[in-house]
Order: structure tokens, then sequence, then C-alpha cells
């Protein structure tokens, strides 16, 4: 639409630009109106003093560059509203809803829809057992069995609740949320569980808080905040994490794993490093190795730990059993402590330290009693009524 207009008098100027306007917001909002393009059968009844229209066969409606399909319809023309019903389907050219029932208004551009609505947008879909779509704010709130699937990184999310906004590729997940991150085949996973959890930058990061818990085949984490890293491969926990590969446990102030596809590559754990596992794989309880030091590296490979490397204040108490029988126990401390296993057995200890600073004690099994505990938190820390995995 066109409008002209030539205005001589000052005066009169805002006046004039202001009733252009009007005219140009009308024209504008009678072209956005909701268009009836196609219905094989058109009646109309009278509800509480309104008329409605019913629409039966092959539905059809556009409004700007989105187009509403269905099998039926209700609408009140003059109250901007319409119930879509049956095979719903609505496409704007940036995204798709899906749905068997969806209330459209199209002045506010709202849509509820139910009966297994599902809003499909490039690589993702979202999917609920109720979801509203505010059109002009491009923001999505799903409420009952809410997944979200992002083919494109192999990410699952699903929760009670949802709000995602399309534009930024935000959301945000509560009641019981979990990310579930695949590999191409679909079989190795990834698993973040937490009671809130937070989507940025369409998934290229994560945010889970409170009580979160980490799976991936041996590892197991919990811990008070979790942020997933998509680019990078990694996962820093945060909030006292304490975990367990296999049947090695450790704890820290800070945990950082490391990913090379959805393998786990290494662990990292920072401030106050414990790290404990069993000395007889059959007695767990019996006898427990401990390293202790600011920062403790784990290098995975495959199924097993194969290389853990133990700096700053490093110390190490490790029980030597030989086919079964306890032969003493080796306490050592400097530096750096590096030590290498095979199938979890140790097979070499690299100690490196300033001159003077090593030191290396072998208790005998009649000295045991004196040996002492590298430190006394293992103790506390395995009585803990939370540990990881429980």
């Amino acid at each position: 639409m066109a409008v002209e207009a030539e205005i001589c008098c000052p005066r009169f100027r805002c006046a004039a630009v202001a009733m252009v306007l009007v005219m140009v917001a009308a024209a504008l909002a009678q072209e956005e109106r909701l268009r009836l393009v196609h219905a094989q059968r058109l009646t109309g009844q009278t509800v509480g003093g309104r008329t409605l229209q019913r629409l039966e066969g092959e539905v059809l409606f556009r409004q700007g560059a989105a187009s509403m399909a269905c099998d039926q319809a209700l609408r009140d023309e003059a109250a901007g509203t319409v119930v879509l019903l049956g095979r719903v389907r609505i496409d704007t050219g940036r995204r798709r809803l899906q749905a068997e029932r969806v209330a459209y208004n199209e002045f506010t551009r709202v849509e509820e829809a139910e009966g297994n609505p599902v809003v499909y947008d490039s690589t993702r879909t979202l999917s609920a057992h109720r979801l509203t779509y505010f059109e002009l704010e491009e923001r999505a709130v799903a409420e009952g069995r809410v997944v979200l699937r992002d083919t494109a990184r192999f990410i699952t999310l699903d929760c009670g609740r949802l709000e995602y906004f399309r534009s930024t590729g935000y959301a945000q997940a509560l009641q019981h949320p979990r990310l579930v991150k695949t590999d191409s085949t679909g079989r190795d996973s990834l698993v973040l569980v937490g009671e809130k959890m937070e989507l940025h930058d369409a998934g290229a990061r994560a945010t889970i808080t409170d009580s979160v818990t980490l799976h991936r085949r041996r590892l197991q984490v919990r811990c008070g905040r979790a942020e997933y890293f998509d680019e990078d491969k990694r996962v820093l926990l945060t909030g006292a994490p304490r975990g367990r590969y296999g049947l090695g446990r450790w704890w820290g102030t800070t945990v950082e794993v490391l990913l090379s596809g959805q393998q786990v590559r290494s662990i990292i754990v920072q401030g106050e490093a414990l790290i404990t596992s069993p000395s007889d794989s059959l007695n767990p309880e019996v006898r427990v190795n401990r390293l202790t030091g600011r920062r403790v590296s784990m290098e995975v490979d495959g199924e097993h730990i194969r290389r853990m490397t133990v700096e700053e204040q490093a110390t190490s108490l490790y029980h030597v059993v030989e086919e079964g029988e306890f032969k003493g126990i080796n306490r050592i401390a400097g530096d750096r402590i590096v030590l290498d296993l095979e199938s979890g057995k140790l097979k070499r200890v690299c100690i490196q330290s300033a001159p003077g600073k090593t030191t290396g004690v072998f208790y005998p099994p009649r000295l045991e009693g004196v040996a002492p505990v590298s430190d006394e938190r293992g103790r506390q820390e395995q009585q803990h009524d939370a540990e990881p995995g429980h």
C-alpha cells in the first residue's frame, strides 16, 4: 500500500504525520489478518451470543508468510481466534508445528498446541504434552514429557518443563532435566542429570545445577554444578565433586573430564585431590591405596586408567600384593609422581622432585600398623553417606 501526503503548514505537520502512521498501521494490520484460503464446507453457528464459523475438509489459512492447515476449524473472526483440529500443520518457513489441536490468536500470534505437538526448527525438534509457541518472541514453553533433540550435535534433553528461545538457541529446563550426548551411531552416551539445566548458543554449552550426576560407562560423578562444552568436548564439575571410575574413587575442589568423541580421554582432579583404589579387587574394603596432591590427572585407555600423574605435594600410599599375598606398604612423597598401570595393575612409578625433597619408605607386613595414612580425609570421605555412584 502506498500513502502520499504533502504537508504545507508546519502547525499541522505532527497531526498529519500521526494520521499517516495510523493509516499505514491499519493497512498493515488488515494485510496481516488471518485469511481463509480453502475449506470444503463452511457453516455458521452462534455460541454464547457470538457468531462462529465451522470449517471442514482440507482447511487452509494464511497470515503473512505462515500457512495453517487442518481437518476442521472453529473460528471467531471478530475476536481473531481460531481452534484448529485434526492433523494441524503450521509452517512459517523458518519452523513448523504439528499437533492434533491448536488454539491460535491472530493478533498475539500465540499458538497453544495439544495432542502430540512437535516443533521442527532446522536441526532441532521439540515435543511435549502441551506446547505454547509465541511467534512474535520466537519463544516456546513446553510442559509434560518434554523432549528437545538436536540432530547436528547429537544432543537430547528431556524434562518436565522447558522454555526455549528459537532465535538465540537458549533453553531453560526444569523438573528433573536430563541431557544425553550420543555419538553418530547413537550408542555411546554421556548422561548429565540435575535439578535445573540451561542450554546456551543452541547447545554449544550446557549448565547443570543442584544435585548433579554424570554417567559415562565406568565413570560416575556427583557434584553441585557442571558445565558441558560441546565444541571443546569437556565437562567442568564444581561444588564438592566426587566420583569413581571402575573401583577407583576420587574427591577434589574441581574435576575436569576431557572427551575424545564420546570416550573419556582423561580426568583431572584439582584442589586437595584425593584418589583411592582397593589393593585387592576381591576385598576392596580391606586395604585401600591412596594418592593425594594439588592436582591429579588420570589418562584413560579404553576401560582402564593407564597413567596417573600427581603434582604439588604429591604423596602415594600403595599396598603391594603379589599373587594374592600382602607384601607390605610403599609410601612415597615428592613434587611429582607418575604411576603407569596396565589393566588396573601398577607397573611403574616415577618420582620427580628437587634434590632432597623425595622420600620413600617401605613397611613390611609386620609394620603395617605404623604406616601413616596419606590423608585422613580419605577415611572421612569413604564414610560419607553420599558416596559416588550410590
